[in-house]
């Protein structure tokens, strides 16, 4: 969402706007909501903790192992 934003900055579009629009259509969302407030005042502390992230990786990667070794063995 960050990149949303800073896109949104560099084309001219008030970052108020862009979020409400996001958080109006169909791409809203809880977390977008939450975000908001954030993403107006530039405030991006991670919010991920880095330990949750590296299983998410190596989930991922195991799913990619299995795939491969049943599609391409």
């Amino acid at each position: 969402m960050a990149e949303t934003i800073l896109f949104s900055d560099k084309l001219g579009i008030d970052r108020k706007d862009m979020l409400e629009i996001i958080n109006e259509s169909a791409s809203g969302s809880g977390a977008t909501k939450v975000k908001t407030p954030l993403l107006i005042n530039d405030q991006y502390e991670p919010a991920f903790a880095l330990d949750l992230m590296l299983k998410d990786i190596l989930l991922a990667k195991m799913q990619a192992q299995i795939f491969l070794y049943q599609n391409f063995d």
